[in-house]
């Protein structure tokens, strides 16, 4: 399981360098991307997809952005401060960017015992402005519900 969320450097790439046609998707909360690492956009057998979620824009075509895996379940654990990477719509190239900072997440469940049972979030360094979207799975009874916290 991969819960991390990427604090990352992104550069756009422009029209006239085949990237996105229209304004960047400043301050989406739900713009997801595939994501190539090394060059590959096949990792581990499968390609990812990454919510990205742009939160300052530093010069015109360069943002500073959050990134997570769509699917934290089986997602690689791959990235780490300093690997860069390419963000992809669909076979379109529109961004590369490498990753500054990472914060952890664990979500510690309380035993419902048949009623409705509570989740803790712990996102260490992660401004409360964000939000995070996921699924979870109660390890004692089974349940699985959506979080509903949002915090990118």
């Amino acid at each position: 399981m991969n819960t991390k969320i990427f604090d990352t450097n992104i550069r756009w790439l422009s029209k006239e360098e085949g990237g996105r046609r229209l304004e960047i998707p400043f301050k989406a909360t739900k713009y997801a991307l595939q994501i190539a690492i090394d060059g590959e956009r096949v990792i581990q057998g499968s390609s990812w997809s990454v919510f990205c979620y742009s939160y300052e824009i530093s010069e015109p075509l360069k943002t500073k952005s959050y990134i997570r895996f769509l699917n934290v379940e089986h997602a690689p654990d791959v990235l780490f401060v300093g690997k860069k990477f390419e963000l992809f719509e669909g076979p379109k190239k529109v961004a590369t960017g490498v990753i500054v900072n990472i914060f952890g997440m664990t979500i510690q469940f309380n035993c419902c015992y048949g009623g409705d049972y509570a989740y803790k979030l712990n996102l260490v360094g992660l401004p409360m402005q964000t939000r995070f979207f996921s699924t979870f799975h109660h390890p004692v009874c089974g349940k699985t519900g959506n979080l509903t916290r949002q915090v990118w």
